[in-house]
Order: C-alpha cells, then structure tokens, then sequence
C-alpha cells in the first residue's frame, strides 16, 4: 500500500553536512585547548605561553555566524576555566570575542588573513594587558611573558584560518548552530 516512493516523503532528511561541520570545529578548539592548556605539549620560548584559544576563536569566528561564535568561544573558554585554577573569566572574554568577530567580519571587514592577524592582535593585546595589571605589574614579567608571548602566539594565527578556512570550504554551512 505504501511503496517506496511513499515512505521517502515521509522520511526526514538530516544535514549530515551541518554534523560534520560541528564535529570538525568543535575538534579543533578541544584540541587546541589540550595544547595549551598541557604542560610540555608546546614548548615555550623566551617565557612565552602559546595561547592558542584567542586565535582559534578569532579564525573560527570568521567563517561562522555571531551565534554560533558566541558558543564556540564559550566552549573554548569553558575549556581554559576548566584547566586553570585562578583568573576563571576566559569563558565570558572569549564569547564576546567571538561575538565581536563575527559581527566585523559579516558587516565592516573583508574575511582575509591580514584582517585576521589584526583581529588577533588587538585580542592579544588586551588580554595580555590585563592579566599583566591582575598578576604581576612588574616590568620584567613585561618583557619576559607579554611580549614572547604575543609573537609566539600570533604565528599560530596563519594555521588556524587556513584550517578553520579547509572546514568552511569542505562543509560550507553558514548557520552551524542556529534557531530554526
């Protein structure tokens, strides 16, 4: 009675392609919050930390809407809370850089490279300011953790757009997490 072409219109169909999609950005900022937050995962040079998740976000940002960054960079910053003791505002710094980035990239900025060195080194810059005047305002800790680490972690900022860059190519979907 029902034949086969029936049962397909009733069949719902799944955007396997938005799954995906979510499951690649989601393993990159797990994985980039494991390398930083990991002792001896990455090396530090000259004191300088890699701080991986500020420009994972600024990148992932990008090729995302303001609400799905919003939630990427909450679990991003849930993720550096969770390792970390002390200082627990990563969460709420990272959803309002991922807001922020999205709505410059959608309205204001061409979605570049250049634009994404910027963007995170303004981020970078005031992230580093302020945890230099919460922890330690002293003029060595200056030039042995603020400036190295700003140069060591602005050289991972190529890597993350051109992955974040591959997924949204691989799996364009413009609207990974949305109210539908």
């Amino acid at each position: 009675m029902y034949g086969s072409k029936g049962y397909e219109l009733l069949k719902p169909k799944r955007n396997y392609t938005k799954h995906k999609h979510i499951a690649a950005v989601v393993t990159a900022v797990v994985l980039a919050a494991l390398f930083q937050t990991a002792d001896g995962l990455l090396p530090r040079f000259f004191g300088g930390a890699a701080l991986l998740l500020i420009p994972a976000v600024v990148c992932l940002a990008m090729f995302e809407s303001e609400f799905s960054a919003i939630f990427y960079g909450l679990l991003a910053g849930l993720l550096w809370d969770t390792a970390m003791l002390h200082n627990n505002w990563h969460a709420i710094f990272l959803c309002v850089l991922g807001l922020a980035v999205s709505a410059l990239i959608r309205r204001k900025m061409r979605n570049i490279l250049a634009a994404a060195l910027v963007l995170t080194s303004f981020a970078l810059i005031g992230y580093l300011i302020v945890h230099w005047l919460f922890s330690a305002r002293n003029l060595t800790a200056l030039t042995n953790f603020v400036f190295p680490s700003f140069v060591y972690t602005l050289l991972f900022t190529p890597v993350f757009y051109w992955l974040f860059r591959e997924i949204e190519n691989k799996w364009r979907s413009r609207t990974a997490i949305s109210i539908q």
